[in-house]
């Protein structure tokens, strides 16, 4: 029996976008999804927009502003589908993404989520996305999986969590979870940023994750991205590495997290002293100096720059 998807779309304040969004799901290729679209508390006309544009074709959930985990774990408990797809409400995909998608689920039943490439868009300097997709920044990618076949691959384990803790951007419009999972883990709403961060990492712990090579999705970029409050987002993403580190591991050793966790905190600092965030600059620095895995990561640095530089 074919797989029916869910597609959680959470929203507030995108009346201009957001209807393009649920049109890049209507018109996908693969039949049996449905659409919900939570609304968090919006103040613009969405609501109205969608409910006169979409009638039936979609199921609108209002809510109270509590943030977009908030709003897609709404979405959750409303979906009636084998797997949960996420879009954010900037966001658009191609119109054979969930035919994409289910061909690898049909291959793949065990994996409990499945990821594919997307590219970004800052549609305030371009009128089209980037050639550049996300896995050609952090090809990486591929050294922490296995290979399936044609252009899949999987990934599990201590290399997943390392592969996440190393800084590989998920984004949610380019996931898919199995219904099931959900059952386990729902989106933290104490977590208002990089709260994508927050739960793959922790679902990393005990499933299986599958990629499939292709770019089948855009994340367009403008002025309202939540994101642009780097400060917020880098804190909240060592806390989660940290949180993580403490509670979640499962028998991986604390020192591959610090050997990730303490040289980001080092990296981190030095670029917001460059900022001129001075004061915040010198703290980060400072606990990223207090352990040795930075020591390791900056040698491997300074060897490389003086490989670099011999005649």
């Amino acid at each position: 029996m074919p797989a029916k998807f869910s597609v959680v779309i959470p929203n507030y304040n995108r009346q201009d976008m957001v209807c393009d969004a649920v049109e890049s799901v209507l018109c996908q290729t693969y039949p049996a999804f449905e659409i919900i679209v939570v609304d968090d508390g919006s103040s613009d006309d969405s609501v109205a927009e969608l409910t006169k544009r979409f009638g039936s074709k979609i199921i609108v959930i209002v809510q109270e502003n509590s943030g977009v985990s908030t709003a897609r774990n709404a979405g959750v408990e409303a979906a009636s589908g084998d797997y949960i797809c996420y879009l954010d409400s900037d966001d658009l995909w191609r119109k054979d993404k969930l035919e994409l998608i289910a061909r690898n689920v049909e291959k793949y039943p065990d994996a409990g989520l499945f990821f594919h490439d997307f590219a970004k868009h800052d549609i305030r300097a371009t009128t089209v996305p980037y050639s550049t997709t996300n896995t050609d920044i952090f090809p990486y990618l591929f050294e922490y999986s296995s290979k399936c076949d044609g252009d899949t691959w999987s990934f599990s384990g201590h290399r997943l969590v390392e592969l996440l803790l190393r800084g590989y951007a998920f984004y949610p419009s380019a996931f898919v979870v199995k219904a099931l999972v959900h059952q386990q883990y729902r989106w933290d709403p104490g977590v208002l940023k990089s709260e994508d961060f927050n739960f793959v990492l922790k679902l990393s712990l005990r499933y299986v994750f599958v990629y499939v090579h292709q770019n089948a999705a855009t994340v367009r970029v403008h002025g309202s991205n939540k994101s642009d409050d780097y400060i917020t987002k880098n804190r909240i993403v060592l806390q989660t590495m940290e949180f993580v580190r403490d509670l979640y591991k499962h028998g991986m050793p604390k020192s591959t997290f610090n050997q990730y966790i303490y040289p980001k905190y080092f990296r981190t600092g030095i670029s917001y002293i460059k900022k001129k965030h001075l004061i915040l600059g010198v703290s980060y620095v400072l606990t990223g100096l207090s352990s040795v895995s930075t020591y390791g990561k900056l040698a491997t640095v300074f060897k490389r720059k003086l490989l670099s530089n011999r005649p």
